[in-house]
């Protein structure tokens, strides 16, 4: 792998988690003004993961140009890597008996894939 090619892979990586950030603030707040019940705090939350993963594959894809499938999943399966890393750290989420671990990576992996195979492939000059 070239060196901008994994340059290009953490700028998008940070892109990721700078969009999750601003996204979780602006619905953070909104659904704080209307009292939204866990479940729509969780969906919301989901949705977010689901777009960033999306988009994240989609411009790696699109960089890449060539396993646009492969890059995409494996920007979602990094992006969701730290957040569960994050998640341990931070917050001393136990791992054992929660189905969510494997259900938010499959989120994660699924739709950063998704991204990468609808990325137009880059055109080379």
């Amino acid at each position: 792998m070239k060196k901008n090619s994994i340059v290009m892979f953490l700028l998008v990586w940070g892109a990721m988690y700078l969009l999750s950030a601003i996204l979780l603030a602006i619905l953070s707040g909104i659904l704080w003004k209307i009292h939204a019940d866990s479940g729509v705090v969780s969906g919301t939350v989901v949705a977010v993961y689901v777009v960033v993963s999306f988009l994240g594959g989609f411009l790696i894809g699109g960089f890449r140009g060539k396993q646009k499938m492969f890059w995409g999943c494996a920007i979602g399966l990094c992006y969701f890597a730290v957040l569960l890393l994050i998640g341990i750290w931070l917050m001393g989420t136990e791992l054992s008996g929660n189905s969510w671990v494997f259900s938010g990576c499959m989120v994660c992996a699924v739709t950063g894939m998704l991204g990468g195979m609808l990325a137009p492939a880059r055109k080379k000059v």
